[in-house]
């Protein structure tokens, strides 16, 4: 999975407190970090990837393009005190869609934030109507508290399997003479 999203709107702190579950106060730009967590959804044992990206601005353009090409799921992340974060990600979407020659992709739509509800700008409803045009849930998060991240991350998951199907586990059989490597 790849996390997307413009520069501080939580990403890095998203993922960290989805694997290790703890809360990271100071913002450091992320130029790239790479995770795996094994998990159980919907009773099917999973090793998750989870690409932590930099923001367009940051990371280069080529890099990113072939990490969008092989990732399975998509995590399209703003800020719920940003309007430009939300905005940003009509052309982040509308890259994976170019990138893979495809019109459909399995992905979320995350609001982060929630916490800070005095500074919120961009309202739920239009959150919702943004993820029902792009044809994905949509969650809101606080990073900070934990608060829906664990279900948004099993989100993009469900929405994995629903567009790829079930992984199948391979099975290995024991030839004579031979030696299996797993």
């Amino acid at each position: 999975m790849i996390v997307l999203g413009e520069g501080g709107v939580g990403k890095s702190t998203y993922v960290i407190q989805y694997i290790q579950e703890i809360f990271i106060q100071e913002y450091d730009p992320t130029i790239e970090d790479s995770y795996r967590k094994q998990v159980n959804i919907d009773g099917t044992p999973l090793m998750l990837d989870i690409l932590d990206t930099a923001s367009n601005d940051e990371w280069g353009y080529n890099y990113r393009e072939a990490y969008m090409r092989s990732c399975d799921g998509f995590i399209f992340i703003f800020s719920l005190t940003s309007r430009q974060t939300l905005d940003y990600l009509s052309g982040e979407r509308d890259k994976c869609l170019r990138v893979r020659d495809v019109d459909e992709i399995p992905h979320v739509l995350v609001g982060n934030k929630m916490d800070l509800v005095g500074e919120r700008q961009v309202g739920r409803d239009e959150c919702q109507e943004m993820a029902s045009n792009w044809g994905c849930p949509y969650y809101e998060i606080s990073a900070k508290t934990r608060e829906g991240v664990v279900d948004s991350m099993e989100g993009v998951v469900r929405e994995v399997i629903r567009y790829l199907g079930v992984p199948k586990v391979k099975q290995y059989k024991r030839q004579k003479g031979g030696c299996n490597l797993l």
